[in-house]
């Protein structure tokens, strides 16, 4: 089981040009590109997994409605082993953290294409389904989950791999053919370092429980095994517990099963007769407490929304051929990284962690958008007539192309019209003409503000202030001149009249 997300790192590194923390270059790029030399050999003809990118939090975004991300973590990562690696990986199989997973997620999972899941019998609404059958049927209320797999992993080995054993489980009993081993009881091996160690031995306790669990034969559907999240067993560790496993198969006493096989329900024909069961799945109390909080999702959204903004708005320039993905996807990814399973509090996470990644897309998106601006003029504008445009200049110096919102505030004296949306070629200005009508002479202090045609905020935090100047009289103002000559005319006029008529009278 792969996380794409450090792939894509290595692979960054290998290249040669890239800096660490602090603008500093990195040297490891010769190690980088041999390490996934080693990795690409290593995997030929084996099972491989891809993780969701950057292992997010599945139920995180479901709660949070951020399916679309679900499904770049998923597609991506994917594709990330695929042209890195030259591998195919295991499709349609989802590996939740904890083994645990919501009605919500399982659903938006199933949309995207999912169709099995490896899950802790602890977490099915019905636990005795999932005893020795290889899968077990999956079902909500949607369509979309119709034909969904849960493939029961073993939580009694997985446990003792973390440190501890679920009660009610067969602790304390030996393990045949490991000698004084047993079975772990439920205390965490933090407090069960052996004398002359440094580390606990969890390692040790999950292979002699595993050994427990085959040749005991007590599981006809065979025995699935997902270490810890996070582990912090080591190479010889690890070894041993392989070893152990090797050791059952050459005995006799296991047979290894193909897992893409087994998450297709291509089962072998031994175990067809133990009927899959369906039944729904059920979330803990205590794995919703763990999820990566609130918080991150709420400034991840915030900042998704946006950058969905900012994709619809720009497109490949012909001329620069960029496309927009290379300026947008490396912060989506940093949306994922916020939002990592890493960060749960369940795998002892630091959500400060999460936060700094869901800011650091925000601040690298907030300097993308402002470098999209209006350039100042060098001095006030001077309309000469009463129906000149209003000329703007806009700078676009990203190299992909963008639908560009001009908006003007309203000034008295001043009207202007619709104004279109405007199309700035990359790594270019154009100047734009907007229809206005001076209906006074003077001056006038307009502000513009640039966005996506979406509403996303373009350019400079406060508006440009632009400087008008106004020596021509508006159709408005020349009408009511004209009138009001008019007007004064005709009273002119009639005083006159009266005056005349008056003297007629007082002549005898």
């Amino acid at each position: 089981a792969i996380d794409p997300e450090l792939i894509d790192t290595v692979a960054v590194m290998a290249q040669g040009a890239y800096q660490v923390a602090g603008g500093r270059p990195g040297s490891g790029g010769r190690d980088a590109a041999q390490w996934l030399q080693l990795l690409t050999a290593m995997l030929k003809g084996r099972c491989t997994m891809a993780l969701p990118f950057a292992d997010v939090d599945q139920v995180a975004l479901s709660r949070a409605g951020l399916t679309d991300l679900q499904g770049r973590a998923r597609s991506d990562g994917e594709q990330i082993l695929i042209d890195t690696l030259g591998v195919q990986p295991i499709s349609d199989l989802v590996w939740p953290a904890g083994e645990l997973i919501d009605e919500r997620t399982l659903t938006d999972l199933a949309s995207l294409g999912d169709t099995a899941f490896l899950l802790d019998p602890a977490g099915l609404a019905d636990p005795g389904a999932a005893i020795d059958r290889p899968t077990v049927g999956l079902r909500t209320g949607s369509p979309a989950t119709a034909g969904l797999r849960g493939v029961p992993v073993d939580a009694l080995v997985g446990s003792a791999l973390e440190g501890s054993v679920p009660d009610g489980s067969a602790a304390g009993q030996p393990a045949p053919g490991t000698g004084s081993a047993s079975v772990p009881a439920s205390v965490p091996a933090s407090t069960a370092v052996p004398a002359g160690t440094e580390r606990p031995l969890s390692t040790h306790e999950g292979a002699a429980t595993l050994a427990w669990r085959v040749m005991a034969g007590s599981t006809a559907a065979g025995v699935l095994v997902t270490p810890p999240r996070r582990w912090a067993a080591t190479g010889a560790e690890t070894g041993e517990l392989l070893r152990t496993a090797g050791e059952l198969v050459a005995a006799g006493f296991a047979q290894p099963r193909d897992l893409e096989r087994l998450a297709t329900a291509e089962v072998p024909a031994a175990v067809t007769a133990l009927t899959a069961l369906t039944t729904t799945v059920q979330y803990p109390m205590r794995a919703g407490a763990g999820e990566v909080v609130r918080s991150i999702t709420t400034d991840v959204t915030a900042v998704r929304n946006q950058l969905r903004d900012m994709d619809a708005a720009t497109d490949r320039d012909p001329r620069t051929n960029v496309d927009p993905a290379s300026l947008l996807d490396p912060l989506r990814y940093n949306l994922l990284r916020a939002t990592s399973s890493a960060w749960r509090a369940d795998q002892g996470g630091d959500g400060a962690a999460g936060q700094r990644f869901a800011a650091d897309a925000s601040w690298r998106l907030t300097a993308l958008r402002q470098r999209v601006q209006i350039e100042p003029p060098a001095g006030p504008y001077l309309l000469a007539a009463s129906d000149a445009p209003l000329l703007l200049t806009l700078n676009n110096p990203l190299l992909v192309q963008i639908d560009v919102q001009i908006s003007l505030s309203e000034v008295q004296g001043l009207r202007t019209g619709a104004i279109d949306v405007v199309q700035v070629p990359a790594a270019s200005r154009r100047q734009v003409r907007i229809p206005t009508e001076v209906i006074r002479a003077g001056q006038f202090s307009v502000e513009a503000q640039l966005s996506t045609p979406g509403g996303t905020p373009l350019g400079p935090p406060a508006a440009s202030r632009i400087q008008l100047r106004s020596t021509a009289y508006g159709t408005v103002t020349l009408a009511l001149t004209g009138g009001g000559a008019i007007l004064l005319v005709l009273l002119a006029g009639l005083r006159i009249t009266r005056r005349v008529r008056a003297a007629r009278k007082a002549t005898p």
